[in-house]
């Protein structure tokens, strides 16, 4: 039998562990009072089609009273579903949202609450080679620093959102996550997202410049290889 030189059969050949593919594309904010968000976000990027393309929305809303809030999140013509949320105690909130969008490189985000938000921020990653549900999820809402501890499996990461209202925040410093996107906007409201593709249990903390006591969110999800 004739093999080529380098190669190699049968047991002890080398194959790499597989691994997913996340990658941030883009953040935006709106500073509308309002509940529905539609044409806010309109053609937004998506990233590079893919058979097993997953597009993942963070959203923040800054509350206009206090009460639980809720979001819905439409990517084109498809509902995502709703991974992780977290609501302070004053009422802002964040949610991270999938939605399996194997075709097109734009997208209209239309993000609608279930009441009225004082703006809307968005943050916009894709992931490849993924399962399609959270392999675990970690909030935290009300503490200086925000954090909380989560389980990465082997070749998967995990992206996290945070938020803070009404703080004299101007950056989030995180540990075990690399920040994506750092922003106030309309002066109250601070957003940001982070990513990590270690594995194994560990804790990410979001440091709002040690202001993060109130009116402030972490939240995160963690993926699976598929």
């Amino acid at each position: 039998m004739f093999i080529m030189p380098g190669s190699a059969i049968g047991f002890g050949a080398h194959q790499s562990a597989p691994s997913v593919l996340l990658s941030y594309v883009l953040s935006d904010t709106s500073s509308s009072n309002a509940t529905d968000y539609s044409g806010s976000f309109d053609n937004k990027s998506i990233g590079t089609a893919a058979s097993d393309r997953q597009v993942i929305i963070c959203v923040y809303g800054p509350r206009s009273s206090a009460g639980a809030r809720s979001a819905s999140v439409l990517i084109g013509s498809t509902t995502a579903t709703g991974l992780v949320t977290a609501n302070s105690s004053g009422g802002e909130f964040v949610g991270i949202f999938a939605a399996t969008i194997t075709s097109g490189t734009t997208a209209d985000i239309d993000v609608i609450f279930n009441s009225s938000m004082l703006g809307c921020a968005i943050s916009i990653y894709t992931i490849t080679g993924a399962a399609t549900s959270a392999s675990d999820t970690m909030t935290n809402v009300d503490t200086d620093p925000l954090a909380g501890s989560i389980t990465v499996p082997a070749g998967g990461a995990v992206v996290t959102v945070a938020g803070a209202s009404f703080r004299s925040t101007t950056n989030f410093n995180y540990t075990n996550a690399t920040k994506d996107h750092d922003a106030v906007f309309d002066s109250d409201f601070h957003f940001s997202t982070a990513r990590s593709t270690a594995n194994g249990t560990f804790t990410i903390t979001a440091d709002a410049d040690g202001n993060t006591s109130g009116d402030s969110m972490l939240a995160a999800v963690a993926f699976d290889v598929a």
